[in-house]
């Protein structure tokens, strides 16, 4: 067995290093695929991350919007509560003067239609 391998020592030697070769060869392909594969995940959180920077500036230009907005509705409402009170007091003033006319006498009436028409 001795002589058998001494003679085919070379045969083998090349197979092993043909062997060695192929396998640094394939270890090279698969990083070079994998590392492909790493600059395109790479590219797509880049534009994941500026899509997502872009809708960060959106939202900011929403919410200023949106506090303009709440201003805006916050004036109307304090407008309302204003009109509100003075229709109130109109109402009141109004109730008060029926009221008045309500308890006048005859001789009250006449002296108010006398004076009005002066």
């Amino acid at each position: 067995m001795y002589s058998y391998l001494k003679d085919k020592f070379s045969t083998l030697l090349m197979l092993f290093i043909a062997l060695v070769l192929f396998f640094v060869l394939m270890n090279f392909l698969f990083t070079f695929m994998n590392n492909s594969k790493v600059n395109y995940i790479k590219t797509q959180i880049d534009e994941v991350q500026k899509e997502i920077h872009q809708i960060q500036i959106d939202n900011k230009s929403l919410d200023k919007k949106l506090e303009n907005f709440n201003t805006a509705i916050k004036d109307i409402d304090k407008n309302i509560e204003k009109n509100n009170q003075a229709i109130q007091n109109i109402e009141q003033d109004e109730k008060t003067t029926i009221n008045s006319f309500r308890n006048y006498t005859p001789n009250e009436w006449e002296k108010y239609f006398a004076d009005r028409y002066k």
